[in-house]
């Protein structure tokens, strides 16, 4: 992630949506979103222009929905909560609101450099490359399993395959437990039924 400020004077007199105020004066969502999706604020601004990503009577107000689609995030609305990945996070200010990134780890980036503040919500927006590292961590989970399944049916086998050996025939059942399209699981508990009868 890179942090930016919206006090950066490459953009910080740039107007804000189609309003007369600056990125510097009230950008800081534009500058999150910037931070979140990697890209210089002034062009966030720009694509926002460009795509219809303001509203309000100014047009400097940020379509959360829109901006998602736009700079390739997904959003999820509000949430009181603290989500496990990156996203930003409206605070309490004295006047008028602010925003920042908070970061998986609760370290909070302020587009104004100031400090920390006291959480208001989450506004969840995620990375779409962070949802689908997290998607195959889940497969990855699930295809380990599988392997273990795997690891356990070789071994059965094998074992089995030893006992033949030394008896000289083949069992009938053993064939059909492999040409069965079943999962290694099946497979696995039929195996081990066949050699606690032997």
């Amino acid at each position: 992630m890179t942090k930016y400020l919206q006090t950066d004077p490459e953009w910080a007199n740039e107007k804000l949506g189609y309003s007369q105020t600056t990125i510097s004066a009230n950008g800081c969502f534009v500058t999150c979103l910037g931070m979140l999706s990697d890209t210089q604020p002034n062009f966030v601004n720009n694509q926002l222009k460009n795509k219809n990503g303001f509203s309000g009577a100014s047009q400097n107000l940020v379509i959360s929905e829109k901006a998602a689609e736009i700079l390739n995030l997904e959003y999820h609305g509000k949430s009181a909560s603290k989500p496990s990945y990156d996203t930003i996070a409206e605070v309490y200010v004295p006047k008028g609101q602010h925003f920042i990134v908070v970061l998986a780890d609760g370290t909070q980036i302020d587009p104004l450099g100031k400090g920390t503040y006291k959480i208001k919500n989450y506004r969840l927006f995620r990375k779409v490359e962070e949802v689908k590292e997290t998607l195959a961590e889940k497969y990855g989970r699930w295809w380990k399993a599988r392997r273990d399944e795997a690891k356990k049916f070789k071994k059965l086998y094998d074992k089995y395959f030893g006992y033949v050996k030394r008896r000289k025939n083949r069992d009938e059942r053993m064939k059909k437990v492999l040409k069965l399209d079943e999962t290694c699981e099946t497979k696995l508990k039929l195996l081990t039924k066949i050699i606690n009868e032997m």
